[in-house]
């Protein structure tokens, strides 16, 4: 009975792979562990689309790949992580921000931009004013003054006349 092989060119069981045959090759690769060659990354590309403040994320789906291809080509092609190779050039970009705000508020004279670095660099806020008069109070109080004493009892006197003064001084503003 002649052999067959499954659709993947794998042999069934038992079966001796020839010198030619692709499932050996596919099996000597796996050995050796080749598989997909890396991917070519445009660092070029990467090193703008940080400086704009892109993500790892964002990084990986502009090159469209993983983001693991691209943390994993950076450890193979620069020898540090993509987190510190990020951080460098996403600090130049921050750089340039800043830069050109600079140049906004001051040689340009943008007065929003005058506003915002006062507010970041100068620790400038926006000036809130309220104000109101206060409503008057009326208050009732029943006073039981046979058991105050001479000395309370002339205090309250003086709080009312007090109190009635300063109530003519506002009425007069």
């Amino acid at each position: 009975m002649a052999s067959r092989k499954k659709k993947s060119d794998q042999p069934l069981s038992g079966e001796v792979l020839g010198p030619d045959s692709k499932a050996g090759d596919d099996a000597k690769q796996a050995k050796r562990g080749r598989g997909q060659p890396p991917k070519e990354i445009n660092w070029e590309l990467v090193d703008s689309l940080l400086h704009i403040q892109c993500t790892r994320r964002e990084v990986a789906g502009v090159l469209k790949c993983a983001e693991s291809t691209v943390t994993d080509a950076c450890v193979r092609e620069h020898g540090i992580s993509f987190r510190e190779y990020a951080n460098a050039r996403r600090a130049g970009g921050a750089a340039s921000l800043r830069r050109v705000q600079w140049d906004l508020a001051v040689n340009k004279q943008n007065p929003r931009m005058l506003i915002h670095l006062g507010k970041q660099v100068l620790g400038q806020t926006d000036k809130i004013e309220t104000s109101s008069k206060q409503p008057r109070l009326d208050l009732n109080v029943t006073v039981d003054m046979g058991k105050l004493s001479k000395d309370a009892l002339r205090e309250i006197v003086e709080a009312r006349k007090a109190l009635e003064n300063q109530t003519e001084s506002e009425d007069d503003e």
